[in-house]
């Protein structure tokens, strides 16, 4: 491997590393919560990793202004489509379990 593409894996793995502290604060503390927030936590810790490794490494990279803004908009719209699919599960999965 080249010292660009472990850059980038330590970057990409970075970012989502600290979202995922984050996420494991929030899991405790909604830890005597239902169900479903803590299956929203999962969720939302999930997608925040992922978009905070492809911010984190577009940031590192040689990008015009325009192409950073569409690749931070891409995975925010993409962020919000999962997080919205993941409360329907939530949501189904809370219900079936009782």
């Amino acid at each position: 491997m080249t010292d660009d593409q472990w850059a980038i894996i330590g970057i990409g793995a970075a970012w989502a590393g600290a979202a995922g502290l984050l996420g494991l604060l929030l899991a405790w503390v909604v830890r005597h919560r239902s169900f479903r927030w803590q299956v929203g936590v999962v969720a939302l810790t999930a997608v925040l990793a992922v978009v905070a490794g492809v911010v984190g490494t577009a940031r590192a990279m040689f990008l015009s202004d325009h192409d950073l803004e569409v690749v931070l908009w891409v995975v925010t719209v993409a962020g919000v489509v999962a997080m919205g699919v993941s409360f329907v599960i939530g949501t189904a999965f809370a219900r079936w379990s009782r």
